[in-house]
């Protein structure tokens, strides 16, 4: 069968098929995982939302488009706009990689002088904004007011991330990147600058779902950034994943063959750009109007959830994800399937060119020396729990190893209790390298 071709060389049937495949199972599963949320004596209801929460987020703009549930002339608020709203000083920064990214970053003024410089990382299709959608429970505010010189970090191709100083969005070369290029030049990039303006001699890192393969391959491949780490807590780190045997993802590998070789068809182009984030969010109107299957949707996904409060939270999350990234990254994500945390595989020809083997390399974790706190949630269906001791064992330097329960892969940015669980065990370090109280 010839496959259908659009300009830009956007192929239709295997990425429609392996979409009308994963929906089919999603759609399935959802009523059976909905009954999670009932028992005999209670049956869940639909939470009212506050609808002046989620206005918050927007900003007035005569020249935006709808955007979800937004109403015409309003965009969702940058990070800067976030802060301030949240009575926080915030200063935007970009910074230029190696290879010619200009990626941004964000920075919560500390309140004294010489204070520890944190960086936070956010997850896969993430942005900045995914970590300020609660005010003083985020960890970034919390640690800015515990004196911390906080740091939010994005990724080239991102929402923050799309500017380069030679390519446009429109070149196929600029969307060549996977997250190793994010730990190999946009990491680097970032710790560079902020010890450049803190005056800092080690910066912190506190990194979510993928921001952990970005540190770790990052710490494997350029292990002189070792020195430049104080130290690292890893919160549902998707690196080394043990494979998952809940039933959707035992689903999933039907259709992950599909999904992936229509990705690897369909190369980034301004027609296939699929992964930005867009002006009309049908996934932030979705969760407006039906939040409790919304919720129990991510639930197929990320896992049970520790609470049913973050509902007002869902139109916001979805209004800002995804926010971009490009489809080589999501070639390289899906890959981390398999339980082997590897470098992007080429195919055995471009291997061998490229490695000089047949397969990828295994990032060699041994070279990760940084003091590494590695937390993971019970119900996480992302990065299972059982994962918690491959991770361990690659790792020769693990201070704190927790398993949260009742967690799932998006309560460590939204439960109502992230303060104690998460946050106070890095604030109430005296030495924060040691990340052990």
């Amino acid at each position: 069968m010839r496959l259908q071709v659009l300009p830009g060389g956007f192929k239709i049937f295997p990425i429609v098929l392996s979409v009308a495949m994963f929906t089919l199972i999603q759609l399935f599963l959802l009523p059976v995982q909905a009954r999670i949320f009932e028992t005999e004596n209670e049956v869940l209801r639909p939470l009212p939302l506050d609808p002046d929460y989620w206005r918050n987020f927007m900003e007035p703009d005569s020249t935006a488009y709808y955007s979800g549930v937004f109403p015409q002339g309003y965009h969702v608020k940058e990070p800067l706009q976030i802060l301030k709203m949240w009575g926080q000083h915030g200063q935007g920064h970009n910074v230029t990689t190696e290879d010619g990214y200009i990626i941004s970053l964000f920075r919560i003024k500390p309140k004294k002088p010489n204070a520890i410089p944190v960086l936070i990382l956010h997850g896969f299709l993430g942005c900045p904004e995914t970590h300020l959608m609660r005010g003083k429970q985020d960890l970034p505010i919390v640690l800015a007011e515990a004196g911390f010189d906080v740091w939010l970090g994005s990724y080239r191709g991102s929402h923050h991330g799309r500017a380069h100083v030679n390519l446009t969005t429109q070149d196929e070369k600029f969307w060549n990147f996977s997250f190793h290029e994010h730990g190999y030049y946009d990491l680097p990039a970032m710790i560079d600058h902020i010890l450049l303006v803190s005056g800092a001699d080690r910066v912190s890192i506190v990194a979510h779902s993928m921001g952990n393969a970005v540190t770790l391959s990052c710490l494997a491949t350029r292990p002189e950034y070792n020195d430049k780490i104080r130290s690292y807590s890893a919160l549902a780190p998707y690196s080394v994943v043990r494979v998952n045997e809940h039933l959707l993802h035992q689903a999933r590998k039907m259709v992950l063959p599909f999904f992936v070789e229509a990705v690897k068809i369909n190369k980034n182009s301004f027609f296939t750009d699929v992964w930005r984030r867009r002006s009309f969010n049908p996934f932030a109107t979705f969760c407006w109007l039906f939040p409790r299957t919304c919720l129990a949707g991510l639930a197929n996904e990320w896992g049970t959830p520790y609470e049913l409060s973050y509902y007002k939270l869902m139109p916001v999350l979805m209004a800002y994800v995804p926010s971009g990234s490009s489809n080589k990254n999501v070639e390289h994500m899906l890959s981390l399937e398999s339980g082997q945390f590897r470098q992007f595989d080429y195919g055995p020809e471009g291997n061998r060119a490229r490695y000089g083997t047949s397969y990828p390399p295994s990032y060699n974790l041994t070279k990760v020396k940084v003091p590494t706190s590695l937390y993971y949630g019970a119900t996480d269906r992302v990065v299972p729990a059982q994962s918690l001791q491959d991770q361990a064992r690659a790792l020769p330097n693990v201070v704190r190893a927790r398993v949260i329960i009742g967690y799932n892969h998006l309560d460590f940015l939204v439960a109502s209790n992230t303060r104690e669980v998460m946050d106070n065990p890095i604030m109430r370090a005296e030495n924060v390298a040691t990340m052990t109280s």
